[in-house]
């Protein structure tokens, strides 16, 4: 009877622990699909918040850059243009790369230093080519040295943070 007994115990405690181990296991994989699931959503909500900071700063260079091309802006209202954008960037900043938040100064420092050459210039139609942001007429590149290389460097950091935030925005970065 003693016998019976302890193998009725051994075979009750060896279902229970299979039980036990079976819930133990149910628990471990509903736990690691729910964190897997937590951190997707977290990388989403990320991905978004960044992709949003790219087009942010993206509309307010434009918006800078079509201010010094048709106003006249002079070099304190650069500058406050320059600290209303590197504000949006210190405001985004957790979701831009240092890279771009600098490439982002120089470039409209670029566009500063185009309208001002342009301005300075006797020329109407690079003038009136800035003004109306068209493009500039090729006579005025091959009288102007300076303005194409003010023009040139604009454009490559232009297309420099174009690229970068189009990986950005496509979810490449």
């Amino acid at each position: 009877m003693f016998e019976s007994l302890v193998m009725f115990f051994d075979s009750a405690i060896i279902a229970a622990l299979i039980a036990l181990s079976g819930t133990l296991t149910v628990a471990y994989l509903g736990y690691r699909q729910w964190k897997k699931q937590n951190d997707s959503n977290r990388r989403a909500d990320f991905l978004n918040e960044k992709q949003a900071a790219y087009k942010a700063l993206w509309e307010k260079l434009e918006d800078v850059h079509v201010r010094l091309r048709t106003e006249d802006v002079d070099r304190a209202g650069f500058q406050v243009l320059l600290r209303e954008t590197n504000a949006l960037i210190l405001k985004k900043q957790l979701f831009l790369e240092e890279e771009d938040r600098q490439l982002s100064n120089e470039y409209l420092k670029a566009v500063l230093n185009y309208t001002e050459i342009i301005r300075a210039s006797d020329d109407d139609d690079a003038r009136e080519s800035m003004v109306t942001t068209g493009p500039l007429p090729r006579a005025v590149f091959e009288m102007a040295e300076n303005i194409r290389e003010a023009t040139q460097e604009m454009d490559r950091l232009r297309d420099v943070i174009l690229q970068r935030f189009r990986e950005i925005l496509g979810g490449t970065l």
